[in-house]
Order: structure tokens, then sequence, then C-alpha cells
């Protein structure tokens, strides 16, 4: 049986938790990145081809390194370190690749969410607002746990993996529940 182990935390700890309880194998696009489960629904179905086109690149001092806001999929990336695009775009569409072939090769794919004790999406986002000229706060239900259409994307791609979510939003719940999914 094929087991996929997807971070897609709208923040980061879902792939910290799937590193520490060695779960990752694989880099997906959704790693590092702050977005939405709409944002992850819509590039599921369309692709990721566009990535990096449109960015608006900034450093705030808040974080290590620059962050980067990409316009077309509404995304904040604030962990790169790459300065040119087309390599970190050439990254992101081997993530978007990875992520596709597990998910129709996939026996089950359980979606790990991030843990509710991080600072919501819309926290990070409007840290950054001052930095940025383009409006990042764009979406109003950006912070909505609700996975159904990541859970319906998914199945679009192949109707009889088997689609579970993690259940625990403590950080250290969240590791150990991934830890006894190995």
């Amino acid at each position: 049986m094929r087991i996929v182990y997807f971070p897609v935390g709208k923040v980061c700890t879902a792939a910290y938790a799937a590193n520490e309880a060695k779960l990752r194998v694989r880099n997906y696009p959704f790693d590092w990145s702050g977005n939405s489960y709409k944002t992850v629904s819509y590039i599921l179905d369309n692709g990721l081809d566009d990535i990096f086109d449109d960015v608006e690149i900034v450093n705030s001092g808040l974080f290590e390194g620059k962050q980067i806001w990409d316009k077309t999929y509404k995304m904040m990336f604030i962990h790169e370190r790459e300065d040119k695009l087309s390599t970190t775009k050439k990254k992101y569409l081997k993530r978007y690749n990875n992520i596709i072939h597990d998910i129709k090769n996939g026996d089950v794919i359980y979606l790990i969410q991030s843990s509710s004790c991080e600072r919501v999406l819309s926290d990070h986002y409007s840290d950054l607002v001052p930095f940025f000229k383009s409006d990042i706060l764009i979406e109003k239900d950006m912070d909505s746990n609700n996975l159904d259409c990541v859970k319906e994307s998914i199945l679009k791609i192949n109707p009889n993996i088997d689609v579970k979510i993690t259940s625990h939003s403590l950080y250290k719940t969240l590791v150990e529940e991934l830890g006894y999914l190995k």
C-alpha cells in the first residue's frame, strides 16, 4: 500500500511536524509557503505553471532573508534563499509534479494540517502588510480550516485514494500522531 503524507498547513508547522516524525521523503509545493486551503485546491486543479511570474519581493527584517509574494497564486514565501526566481520556479514545479504523481499513485493520503498553536495565516500576513505595495490580505476566509475543497481536488486526481486528515491540533500531539502512522 502506497501512503502519501501531504503537509497542507497554511503555515510551516505541518511540514516541520512531518519532518520531526520522519515522514517526509519528498518535497511538495506547500511545505514552506503561506497560503489558504482554497489556494492549495486551486493549484491541485490548475497547476503551477505561472509561479513566480508576477511577484513582489521585500526584505522586511522580520524573517531571515527575503519574502516573496506570488500575486498569481496568492502565496507567501519566507524561507527561500535562492536569488534567481527561475531556479526557485523550477524547484516548485518539481514539487508540484511530486505531489501530483504521488496522489495519482497513492492508496492513502494523510493531509497534515498546521498546529493550532501556530499563529494564523492572516496574522503572519498582517505583520508583512506594511512592507508590501500589493494587498496581500485579499482572501476573506484565509484562515478557514475547512479542507473539503482540498479533498475534492485530490479525488479529482485519484478517485480511489483514501483521504485522511490529521486530528491533533497541538504541535506535540500532531508529531506524536504522525509517529504512529509510520
